[in-house]
């Protein structure tokens, strides 16, 4: 806007109003996206590869499309619940999302972006052992996280935790070491 100074007061009066008027337009519309948007939060901001994380939108005013970015545009999710305030979807890597929210008579919006991170927990490296006879053996595993030791591959009880565990056996027995880290595990 281009604003010429004049020696009158008609010149600074309607600068003056059309300077309060743009204010009042441009509040007008920040108010209006703040209300209309939400904001979005997730149930864990970091999963283990193939886990489900949910996805939430409060303080919203419409219809809710949640969207996915796939490092250059953001893509609608198709997913049942993908048009609900509570959204969960299963990942394999990194997302970053966001609630779409169109409502009738005021300006489509999105809330807040969210990222989730993926952890991939490799299995544990291990060295079994053998010995002849009844008696003890030392075995070992290694990985990032916490070992622990079962005796099934899955639902088994636990029976250690740590790189090594020195049961005593009678016969061949197999062992399953288990890297965990915050909760994610590889066998």
């Amino acid at each position: 806007m281009m604003v010429q100074i004049q020696n009158s007061m008609k010149t600074i009066f309607t600068f003056r109003f059309y300077a309060l008027l743009a204010m009042m337009l441009y509040s007008s519309l920040v108010e209006l996206r703040a209300q209309n948007a939400g904001i979005a939060s997730a149930s864990q901001d970091s999963i283990c590869s193939g886990s489900n994380v949910t996805l939430f939108l409060n303080n919203y005013n419409g219809n809710i499309q949640w969207q996915r970015f796939n490092g250059s545009i953001w893509i609608d999710e198709t997913g049942s619940g993908a048009q609900n305030d509570t959204f969960s979807v299963a990942l394999t890597a990194s997302a970053e999302f966001r609630a779409f929210v169109t409502a009738t008579g005021q300006a489509d919006d999105s809330s807040n972006v969210i990222t989730v991170g993926v952890i991939t927990v490799n299995p544990p490296s291990g060295t079994g052992a053998t010995r002849c006879g009844i008696g003890q053996v030392s075995i070992s595993a290694s990985g990032i996280g916490v070992i622990k030791w079962y005796d099934s591959a899955t639902g088994g009880n636990l029976l250690s935790t740590g790189n090594t565990y020195q049961p005593t056996v009678s016969t061949t027995t197999t062992y399953y070491a288990e890297d965990n880290i915050n909760g994610g595990q590889g066998q």
